[in-house]
């Protein structure tokens, strides 16, 4: 090989080995993201678990109550 050809080589090499350094640092990225992206998803998978149980109490507390006034037609 020539010292041209080497040259050129070596440029392909570098300009590769940037390429690949560029991607490596925005799957690092992306998996940073994707991290607080769970964390954002189960905050909302609590919550709404969370207000299920609010809704199901308050519907027994209204039945409740329902049930106690007077001409409900409870015995």
């Amino acid at each position: 090989m020539n010292e041209k050809t080497e040259n050129l080589v070596l440029e392909q090499l570098r300009h590769m080995r940037a390429q690949n350094d560029r991607i490596l640092e925005e799957i690092g990225t992306i998996k940073v993201e994707m991290v607080a992206i769970r964390h954002f998803h189960r905050g909302l998978e609590l919550t709404d678990a969370v207000h299920h149980q609010e809704i199901a109490y308050l519907k027994s507390r209204l039945d409740r109550i329902e049930l106690a006034e007077p001409g409900s037609g409870a015995p």
